[in-house]
């Protein structure tokens, strides 16, 4: 006897579900018949890893620290899961997989067509400064643009730490071993900023029932 697909219960289809991406379920179970699309839009959630992979990539093919701002605590960013990497640029996109979900970094949402993704995404936004970088910490390029500018940052920000950084004459000393400790603890906390919006902006577009994933332009 073979059974369709559709006559296995909810728990073997769940399991299942475990060996797909999340891009594979939305291809293949997005408005197949109700029950399977309902349980694909509830139990589907993006991949913390590929979100890091993602946040690595494209700070890395971009440079960030030389984008970014201190002004008003960092420049304003947005973020929205669509589908194959986001671009470097148009001309140069350097891009390895086009069929995946990926997060995309935005710095306005005027463009987004479609409104209540918009809305759902401008709830959401997250401040990121040149301190974000994940790789350049130990370069001296990356080291000369941001020692312009983190010192009146780390006073504003970290005034107790800043003061320990201080030398006898009142000088302030960027070899202190604070100063690489404040260093990882602000990309650490301004991540933790991206995956709350990340987790948000997720279950946000999972209310829309209607909504691929996949076709978000």
């Amino acid at each position: 006897m073979v059974s369709k697909f559709d006559d296995l219960s909810n728990e073997v289809i769940l399991c299942i579900f475990e060996y797909l991406s999340p891009a594979e379920k939305f291809c293949t179970f997005f408005n197949c018949n109700d029950r399977l699309h309902q349980l694909m839009k509830k139990w589907t959630n993006y991949s913390r890893k590929s979100l890091k992979a993602d946040v690595d990539r494209y700070s890395t093919l971009h440079s960030w620290y030389k984008h970014l701002t201190f002004d008003e605590f960092g420049t304003l960013c947005y973020i929205l899961p669509r589908k194959g990497e986001q671009p470097r640029y148009s001309f140069d996109p350097r891009i390895r997989d086009s069929n995946g979900i990926h997060w995309h970094f935005l710095g306005s949402i005027s463009h987004l067509t479609d409104k209540p993704i918009q809305k759902i995404v401008q709830r959401f936004p997250f401040r990121l400064n040149p301190l974000f970088y994940n790789s350049g910490n130990n370069t001296s390029s990356y080291l000369m643009v941001v020692r312009k500018n983190y010192k009146e940052y780390f006073e504003t920000t970290y005034p107790v730490e800043y003061k320990q950084c201080l030398t006898n004459n009142g000088l302030f000393d960027y070899k202190n071993d604070i100063i690489s400790k404040l260093l990882r603890q602000d990309y650490e906390r301004q991540y933790k900023d991206i995956q709350q919006a990340a987790d948000c902006v997720w279950n946000g577009l999972k209310e829309l029932n209607d909504l691929n994933i996949l076709n978000i332009n």
